[in-house]
Parts: C-alpha cells; sequence; structure tokens
C-alpha cells in the first residue's frame, strides 16, 4: 500500500532503469520524474464520522489551494457551468438514436458559449454507454 506514494516521491531514471536491464524501447515509457505529491489515509473505520472527517479534509484542502493559487474555489457560476456540461451529457444519452436529426444543440438560456455539434453528440454517446 505504501509503494506507490513512495514511488510517486522518488520517481525513476533513464540510469536506473537500465541497470535493470529494461527493454530500450520501453524505457521511455517508464521514466518517471518524481517529486509527486500523493495521500495515503489509514481509517480505523467507515463509518458516518469518518467520512465527515474526509469530506472535511477536502473541502479544507480546496480552500487553501484555492487561497495559494489566487482561484475561487468555490466559484457558483463554474458550478452552473459544470451542471449544464452534466445536463447536456444526461440529455445526449437519452438521445442516442435521435442524433442523425439535430444539427446543433445548445442552451442559451444557461450559457451562449455552451454548444455542441452532431460529431461531439455523437462521441458523449458512446461515452455514456
Amino acid at each position: 500500500m505504501f509503494r506507490k506514494p513512495d514511488a510517486l516521491a522518488t520517481g525513476k531514471t533513464e540510469e536506473e532503469l537500465k541497470a535493470q536491464r529494461v527493454p530500450d524501447k520501453v524505457i521511455p515509457h517508464k521514466v518517471m520524474t518524481g517529486n509527486r505529491p500523493s495521500n495515503v489515509l489509514l481509517l480505523p473505520h467507515l463509518n458516518a464520522y469518518a467520512v465527515g472527517q474526509l469530506l472535511a479534509l477536502y473541502e479544507h484542502r480546496t480552500a487553501v489551494q484555492g487561497f495559494v493559487w489566487g482561484l475561487n474555489s468555490f466559484d457558483q457560476m463554474g458550478v452552473e457551468l459544470g451542471k449544464v456540461g452534466t445536463l447536456l451529457f444526461l440529455l445526449c444519452s437519452c438521445l442516442s438514436s435521435s442524433f442523425s436529426r439535430l444539427h446543433m444543440l445548445s442552451l442559451p438560456s444557461f450559457s451562449p458559449r455552451l454548444s455542441y455539434f452532431p460529431l461531439e453528440l455523437v462521441l458523449l454517446s458512446r461515452t455514456a454507454r
């Protein structure tokens, strides 16, 4: 369980891979820089209290990251735009049989910039299945 965070932290160099006799054609795909953060959380029990602690931890982390990066982590307009995208995705999955008749689907009352063309609708329907 602790090997993955160690691997993300230390990484793997080309020299180390050559010393392990990894084939040359695979080396570029296995080189990893390291210094990548990760979290491992061990909970004694998975109950409502522990889930509440996890939610509080991630909410605090999100707020602090937004503060450090100068972003509004709880941007309501961004949340609403995500909801419109989700609505369109669900709509696409429900209308998968009638894509050939759609020329363009847009919801101008929500966002005039958010529109999907038939090819995008087909791709979205395939990912929804």
